[in-house]
């Protein structure tokens, strides 16, 4: 099946933003030119600020953006993922902190962005907004309308010459609802039928793929197994699970990711390449987000900004 038209056009309207504010995360000239990093995390549920809990405070898009300054100093080539569910519940004020969190996590560097079922809260032209607005490239494979894709069924980003191939799939019984309203005729197909069918291009496009899956968690690891040899498929990273992982759970040949829930962490997949090839190492890097990243500090004015302009969600932590 041929992507259809209109998220091929959103895609160019998106590169265009993309040229414009890739600037802001540009590495410094001193780094590792055969480094490769993908920078992941899920399930942030639209959180802002650390999680008030009493023992370990963990969270904040100040210390995250503290971090991600760090791993870009040791690094030239960053490609950061959202696995999905970025966006937060259906609650007073969280539409408003959603679009804050998807705008500064665009401005962390954050691209390629999994569909959970929390990101559909808003509704689709939501999505649209922040594609065509901040350069966010929300993806699905299986969910449909009308049998065509609602959003670009696979993304490719390319860094230091590796085409790193990224695919998002949604558990077929998840619970879509919308306040705007606009799901209507939104289907989900079978995760394996969208893979099978998606999986074959996007080995021809790519060097490496990582598969976003939003699927519960056990679902997620039958999804793996079940999942024909050969492939393709090198890492799969959780959206839709409270977990994390310091290291990868190998699962029929695919290495198992998590960096979540509540932005309270952040995963850090350093990849060895040379000349655009990956050789097949790796390293993984859990980041707490707590205090011993300090914040940065314009991040932490526009966040403060955002509090004090009344806009937040009343139970945002």
């Amino acid at each position: 099946m041929i992507p259809n038209a209109s998220w091929l056009r959103r895609a160019l309207a998106i590169s265009c933003c993309m040229a414009a504010t890739f600037l802001l995360i540009a590495a410094p000239a001193s780094a590792n030119p055969d480094c490769v990093k993908l920078v992941f995390q899920g399930k942030v549920q639209g959180r802002i600020e650390h999680c008030g809990c009493p023992k370990a405070p963990l969270g904040g898009l100040e210390r995250r953006a503290a971090i991600m300054a760090d791993i870009h100093e040791s690094c030239e080539a960053v490609i950061a993922i959202d696995a999905g569910n970025m966006l937060g519940p259906i609650e007073d004020g969280m539409r408003e902190q959603s679009a804050f969190l998807g705008a500064e996590s665009a401005r962390l560097g954050t691209r390629a962005v999994g569909i959970g079922a929390e990101d559909l809260h808003f509704g689709l032209e939501f999505l649209r907004e922040l594609e065509s607005k901040h350069g966010l490239q929300f993806s699905s494979a299986n969910l449909r309308a009308d049998g065509e894709p609602v959003f670009a069924p696979y993304l490719i980003q390319e860094a230091n010459g590796l085409r790193v191939g990224i695919v998002s799939v949604l558990a077929p019984d998840a619970e879509l609802v919308s306040e705007a309203g606009d799901l209507a005729g939104i289907e989900i197909v079978d995760p394996m039928e969208a893979l099978l069918e998606v999986l074959p291009r996007l080995r021809e496009q790519s060097d490496l793929i990582v598969l976003l899956s939003n699927l519960e968690q056990h679902g997620s690891r039958e999804l793996a197994r079940n999942l024909p040899d050969g492939n393709g498929v090198n890492f799969m990273i959780e959206g839709n699970s409270a977990s994390h992982y310091g290291k990868a759970v190998n699962i029929h040949g695919i290495k198992l990711l998590a960096a979540n829930p509540r932005g309270k962490y952040l995963g850090e997949l350093t990849l060895g390449v040379h000349e655009g090839k990956w050789n097949g190492s790796f390293e993984i890097t859990e980041h707490e987000v707590d205090s011993r990243a300090p914040g940065e500090k314009a991040m932490a004015k526009r966040v403060q900004d955002f509090l004090d302009s009344g806009k937040m969600a009343t139970g945002s932590k």
